[in-house]
């Protein structure tokens, strides 16, 4: 006999396995391979494509590249230069900006080389600038206010629909992954809601940009491909790779910086304001010295006694702070479809990345991991983060590859196991009488006296309906029970769809391809488990 202990009610409401009626969801039925086919192998994952730019999701007149240079343009002059370049009208909002301090004449030093318009109004955030698009206008006003001045826009998304997304999953995984905080159920102002096969999402335009790309790389992705990040950015990245040498004594923050500009030719600038907010001086001094190492790494180990961190965003390196630079994560979503066949061996490989690729970074609340389907995985965090994560992937990869198949016990489908199933009480009863009639007569001991699989009932704690909780009139008690089901593997992974069936009908959405097949908490097509604990 196994028992099967699902390790919080997040995973399990995430499966499918809680829902508002109280019955457990769908499973996505498998057939074992055979012993000398690796999972691995028979999925191909493609490369392409490795970013969604976010050049879609603004106006076209702003998607035009241009070559500019500003040198100590008052914010009034650039306004004028965005307006007339992009034949959009510019609305300077003085209110906005004058609440905030910031003014008019407030100078500019920005350029630009054959990169789209976008990027500009994008690094205007260094003098405390945001903007938005309404009514084919561009607004510039304050970040502040830019980032609450929220709209609705609907997404149609049937068409992940048909490809066995669950409306849940998905508004999970966009509220986890694009700007967390922002969200109602996070105490902000934003909200979500699916309505068919559209999803009303109300947010800041930024945002918004956010939320297309993310649907846009859902739609297609590679097995490493990042959200709205500009094409600009892989030339940035190669750059971080290149071998730098340094000596370094008591430099200025700000000539060091000069220097590194200079020596890499690559755009690596100070995020002066929020250096400035958070107290740490341009003239910092810098004590470091390396020979013949990645820039990147170089960077990381330079700034980090210093809390600050590096990130690519609007074309550009930014030296930061590292709370910032989490403010400011990165979303990826990864082709896993390799690693992980449902939602078992979904949790288990999450587990497993949160537990190696830099275990002490998943607790803050800006970063996530996040399933909207069984093989695809939506990871929000910092940049260099991100790359440990797609190293360890393939690390995985390399080892199943590496490996041979072994067929485990808890691949068997004949293999008894048992299952708990909560719901209410009055369902259990009717499903003590009728579930032996409808789902494989013969495997039930009730109908057939050699058959093992076996169903009782065991009382548990009440709850209020959920109209009752938010009304806080919870004088009554709806009662729950728990149906212990012994039965084969094979009956568990069908006993799902009966029972979502059974609570919703036929006209239902599928599953994401979670419950119990596989039942081992693995992933890697069954090659190895991670453990769970039991006391998380």
């Amino acid at each position: 006999m196994m028992l099967i202990v699902y390790r919080n009610l997040k995973k399990l409401a995430y499966a499918g396995l809680l829902s508002t009626g109280g019955l457990l969801g769908s499973t996505l039925a498998w057939q074992p391979l055979p012993q000398d086919e690796p999972l691995a192998a028979t999925i191909e994952i493609a490369k392409q494509p490795t970013a969604i730019d976010p050049a879609g999701a603004v106006p076209e007149p702003l998607r035009a590249k241009v070559t500019v240079q500003h040198t100590d343009k008052s914010l009034l002059d650039v306004a004028k230069w965005v307006q007339e370049t992009s034949g959009m009208e510019v609305n300077l909002d003085r209110q906005s900006l004058a609440e905030a301090r910031i003014l008019v004449s407030e100078l500019v030093n920005e350029e630009l080389s054959d990169a789209p318009l976008y990027l500009l109004l994008d690094r205007l955030r260094t003098v405390g600038v945001g903007w938005l698009v309404a009514d084919e206008t561009i607004r510039l006003l304050s970040m502040k206010d830019a980032a609450e001045t929220l709209s609705t826009a609907q997404y149609n998304v049937g068409d992940l629909f048909d490809r066995d997304y669950l409306s849940e999953s998905l508004v999970e995984t966009v509220v986890e992954t694009i700007d967390p905080s922002s969200w109602e159920d996070n105490g902000g102002a934003a909200g979500i809601v699916v309505l068919g096969d559209v999803l009303f999402v109300r947010q800041s335009y930024q945002n918004h940009r956010r939320v297309a790309g993310l649907l846009a790389a859902l739609r297609k992705h590679g097995e490493f491909t990042l959200n709205a990040d500009a094409q600009v950015h892989e030339t940035l990245r190669q750059s971080m790779t290149k071998l730098v040498s340094v000596e370094f004594t008591d430099v200025p923050l700000v000539d060091m910086v000069n220097e590194l500009r200079s020596t890499t030719a690559t755009d690596i600038r100070l995020d002066a304001l929020i250096l400035k907010n958070s107290g740490i001086p341009l003239r910092l001094p810098i004590t470091f010295s390396s020979t013949e190492r990645p820039l990147g790494e170089l960077l990381s180990q330079m700034l980090s006694p210093h809390e600050m961190t590096w990130h690519i965003r609007d074309g550009v390196i930014w030296l930061t702070t590292k709370q910032e630079a989490l403010a400011y994560s990165t979303t990826a979503v990864f082709d896993v479809r390799d690693l992980c066949r449902n939602t078992d061996e979904s949790y288990a490989l999450m587990d497993a990345i949160e537990g190696q690729a830099a275990p002490e970074s998943w607790d803050d609340e800006e970063v996530a991991i996040s399933f909207p389907v069984a093989g695809t995985m939506v990871v929000r965090q910092t940049e260099a983060r991100l790359e440990e994560v797609r190293k360890l992937l393939e690390n995985y990869r390399t080892a199943l590859r590496a490996s041979k198949r072994r067929v485990r016990p808890e691949e068997d489908p004949q293999a008894m196991l048992t299952q708990y199933y909560r719901m209410p009480t009055n369902v259990a009863d009717d499903l003590i009488r009728f579930l032996p009639q409808l789902l494989r007569p013969d495997t039930w001991q009730a109908n057939n006296a050699t058959a093992k699989g076996t169903i009782q009932k065991i009382q548990s704690w009440s709850e209020a309906s959920a109209a009752q909780a938010k009304s806080e009139l919870a004088a009554t008690q709806i009662p729950y029970s728990v149906l212990v089901i012994y039965q084969s593997r094979e009956v568990h992974n069908e006993l799902p769809e009966l029972l979502r069936r059974i609570q919703h009908g036929d006209r239902v959405e599928q599953s994401m391809g979670g419950g119990m097949g596989g039942m081992g908490g693995g992933f890697g097509g069954g090659y190895f488990s991670i453990p769970t604990s039991l006391s998380e």
